[in-house]
Parts: structure tokens; C-alpha cells; sequence
């Protein structure tokens, strides 16, 4: 692997590291690389070892890795990191299979990875807000708080009601 500046590498653990920069060494000097947060390597992308980091190595240029959410790829045919990273995730998941047309479904259960079905992470609704509403002696509103906790202590409670947003199906 040649390294190159500006570019960023996958370390041995699975980090993203870079934009690479060339110290430009002297003869004296040890390592040839360096990222933005100072760690170093050697030209043959071994971090600088008097660190004692192994899981730091250089192993492969980076690929950012596919939306997760918005995979349309068949599970095959996707990058090695993509797959990686849609197998950690843990979940929920929807496939899509040629036998059912390519309709989506819901996987209950771990999925079978199949090579020639499509898998993605199933997006989450999104969560409703609350606030707490204060009411004067006509019914009107008269003040808002952010629902994380109790309502203020000055709000009457007769007058004080938790609101939730209805999120739409």
C-alpha cells in the first residue's frame, strides 16, 4: 500500500485516520507520516511503535462506508465495509428479495444474508415532542416548557397539561 498525503486510511482496528499529512523527514527521523491528531507512521504504514499501538497500523485507503438506510445494492454485491458495517449495526432491518418482487419487509429476526437480497437498516419514526402548556383562567395558553422533567413549581397544577405531538403514520 502506498501511502499518500491528504488521503485517509482504515487502521487495523477499523478507525478512520488522516488526512495524511508528509512530515517531509530529515535522515534522523523515524516516521514519514502524520495525521491532523499527531499520531505517526512509517512509510510502510506500521504506527510509530515506540506508541505500542498495533491496532493502529495502516491497513487499506478508506471508503466511506454506504447510507445504511438507503441501501439499494444487493447484499453481495456491496463493498466489504458497507457489509460490515450493515452486520454490526444490530438491527432492525428490512430485506427485499427477487421472489417477492422486491417488496420490503421487516426482519423479525437476525437476518440470513443472503447474497441476493437487499438489506437495510429500518429507519425509526421519529420521536414526538412534549412540553408542558400552561393555561390562564380562560383556557388560553400563557406558556410553553420543554417537557424533560416536572413542570416549573410556580404552575398551578390545575392549569398545567403535558402535551405530546401526534406524529403522522
Amino acid at each position: 500500500m502506498k501511502i499518500e498525503a491528504g488521503k485517509y486510511y482504515r487502521t487495523r482496528d477499523g478507525r478512520k485516520v488522516g488526512p495524511m499529512i508528509d512530515r517531509n523527514p530529515k535522515p534522523w527521523d523515524r516516521t514519514k507520516w502524520r495525521d491532523v491528531g499527531g499520531r505517526c507512521w512509517h512509510e510502510n504504514g506500521e504506527h510509530f511503535k515506540e506508541m505500542k499501538k498495533p491496532n493502529l497500523d495502516l491497513i487499506a485507503e478508506w471508503i466511506e462506508p454506504m447510507d445504511l438506510i438507503a441501501i439499494t445494492t444487493p447484499f453481495g454485491l456491496l463493498d466489504d465495509a458497507t457489509r460490515e458495517a450493515l452486520m454490526a449495526h444490530g438491527g432492525p432491518y428490512q430485506y427485499a428479495a427477487p421472489e417477492n418482487n422486491w417488496e420490503w419487509f421487516d426482519v423479525f429476526d437476525k437476518p440470513l444474508w443472503r447474497s441476493q437480497n437487499i438489506y437495510r437498516v429500518k429507519t425509526q419514526p421519529p420521536k414526538p415532542r412534549e412540553w408542558w402548556m400552561r393555561l390562564d383562567e380562560r383556557g388560553r395558553c400563557c406558556g410553553t416548557d420543554p417537557a424533560d422533567g416536572d413542570p416549573p413549581s410556580n404552575w398551578l397544577p390545575a392549569r398545567t397539561i403535558r402535551v405530546r405531538e401526534v406524529q403522522p403514520e
